[in-house]
């Protein structure tokens, strides 16, 4: 997937290929307040930290007003590869709980 999860559509949120790919058929993500609150700085904080250091300038990526758009340079990824696959369970839960967040983001 060559974009990260705060750049992706409602589509690509809410398709089983994304949760397939990243594992998260099985888990079940419950969203506290301070994800719902912050819904916009969560979306895009989780996504950088799933996306590692493959983004191509995090710090800006955050600074970008709402959600970014996945034609916004800065928060594309290397190369166009945003994930690993065969993530280790914590950085998976926090892939798993971007995708949950952002989809709550962006109201899909």
């Amino acid at each position: 997937m060559g974009n990260q999860i705060a750049a992706s559509t409602c589509d690509c949120l809410s398709g089983t290929n994304m949760r397939e790919t990243l594992g998260c058929s099985n888990m079940d993500i419950i969203l506290s307040a301070e994800d719902k609150g912050n819904k916009f700085n969560r979306c895009k904080r989780y996504s950088a930290m799933c996306s590692q250091s493959s983004l191509v300038n995090a710090n800006k990526c955050m600074e970008v007003k709402g959600l970014p758009e996945h034609t916004d340079p800065d928060c594309q990824c290397e190369g166009g590869t945003c994930f690993k696959f065969n993530l280790k369970r914590r950085l998976r839960e926090i892939c798993c709980r971007a995708v949950e967040v952002c989809k709550f983001a962006r109201l899909c």
